[in-house]
């Protein structure tokens, strides 16, 4: 099971906290992990208690539901470097945090110090092993930023794993095609895309889930006004951004 926690960009200055309900049982087939993206000051820490006020007997510290909450983040693995969390928070960091050993509920805190920032925080949960650690299920958005619309641009000019494409038409009356390349620069004219072509009308906006499909020789696209290969259309109707991992 997938729960994204967040998942945005230049949200504003604040701190956000995120409870997961108690894992029933510390099953070594059952993994509950946290995926870290973030950029742009951004700091998230990993907060775990055994307290529950509606049990708690009269007299207890929180019997009127102030929970005690330990930070526990130096006690969880990095699965992307396959070692032991290092610092009690991480800042503007690509981790994947294994959160199986936490029984009781579990507080995922994050504060952004500004409104310039990147950020996304996923709990995946289930059974199975870890992932491997050269696969990291939060990739890196390219461009970090939206880019001003364009007919066609480079992605990534060497191998990589496509995770999603993000993409709008953001012309006013003109339906085009995007087309996708496994190439390291974009093609000539005359050239049929790597994957069917996706009609985009005005004003639409879609996500392509790609789920880690590698490209050999890099990821770039271009609009076009027809659907079997490659035309340009010289009136810069796309934004296109990327999820490379």
């Amino acid at each position: 099971m997938r729960q994204i926690l967040i998942d945005g960009h230049n949200i504003t200055a604040a701190t956000r906290t995120f409870e997961l309900a108690p894992r029933a049982s510390a099953g070594t087939n059952t993994r509950r992990l946290l995926h870290i993206l973030a950029a742009g000051g951004c700091t998230v820490t990993v907060s775990h208690t055994g307290d529950d006020a509606a049990h708690m007997p009269a007299g207890a510290a929180n019997q009127l539901g102030v929970d005690v909450w330990q930070n526990v983040t130096l006690s969880c693995q990095n699965l992307n470097t396959a070692g032991p969390v290092t610092a009690a928070s991480w800042v503007d960091t690509n981790a994947t945090l294994d959160l199986s050993h936490l029984l009781g509920r579990v507080l995922v805190t994050l504060v952004t110090s500004d409104a310039t920032n990147d950020v996304r925080l996923i709990v995946d949960e289930g059974p199975g092993t870890a992932p491997s650690a050269t696969r990291s299920l939060c990739g890196t958005w390219t461009p970090a930023t939206a880019a001003a619309p364009d007919d066609s641009a480079i992605i990534t000019n060497t191998a990589c794993k496509i995770e999603r494409v993000m993409a709008v038409n953001t012309h006013a009356t003109i339906t085009y095609y995007l087309m996708l390349f496994d190439l390291a620069a974009v093609p000539a004219d005359g050239v049929a895309p790597r994957y069917p072509a996706i009609p985009l009308v005005p004003g639409q906006a879609v996500v392509l889930d790609f789920g880690g499909t590698a490209h050999a020789n890099g990821l770039c696209w271009s609009d076009s006004t027809t659907i079997a290969t490659k035309t340009i259309a010289a009136t810069t109707p796309f934004q296109v951004s990327a999820e490379i991992v």
